[in-house]
């Protein structure tokens, strides 16, 4: 199951909480979170994050800079999202 997942925590339940990087290199920029049973079989979504973005007239992927996309999945028995908040890159002064 290692290979399959880049995070595996042991939860109390026997599942664990997991975190995998999209494998497909056009979406990279975006990691699954869910829950995996003892088999290592993927059950639940609960979130995804990512770098935001839009698809072009030519269906291809174009990543929004300094943009970043949370989708929840806060209802157990549907496997569409729930929420979906954007989030911008912080901008520190140089010191």
């Amino acid at each position: 199951m290692s290979d399959t997942f880049d995070l595996i925590i042991p939860l109390p339940s026997g599942n664990n909480l997991v975190v995998s990087q999209n494998r497909d290199q056009e979406y990279e920029n975006e990691i699954f979170i869910g829950l995996v049973d003892n088999r290592g079989c993927w059950f639940q979504d609960l979130a995804v994050v990512r770098n935001a973005y839009d698809i072009d007239e030519n269906w291809r992927v174009v990543w929004k800079k300094g943009q970043m996309e949370v989708l929840v999945y806060g209802d157990e028995f549907d496997e569409d999202y729930t929420h979906k908040f954007y989030i911008n890159e912080r901008e520190d002064e140089e010191l």
